[in-house]
């Protein structure tokens, strides 16, 4: 299995995440795309909205911003 982490801050990463979904799919590799919102704020949440309905993505959120290095740990 493939696990793809992903930290996102106050960006839109919908492209990204169908891209590797499509990829994954294409290839017959068994995945999970896990986002780790790190606390892009409530003008961000329609997008993580979007893509926590996909069977294959996974969503966290931090509530305070940690960075990427933390997000990671």
């Amino acid at each position: 299995m493939l696990s793809v982490l992903i930290p996102v801050y106050k960006f839109d990463v919908r492209k990204l995440v169908h891209q590797i979904i499509e990829q994954c799919n294409l290839c017959q590799i068994q995945y999970e795309v896990i986002l780790l919102n790190d606390a892009s704020g409530a003008s961000f949440e329609f997008i993580f909205d979007e893509l926590k309905f996909e069977s294959s993505v996974r969503l966290f959120e931090n509530e305070t911003n940690c960075g990427r290095a933390a997000s990671r740990n």
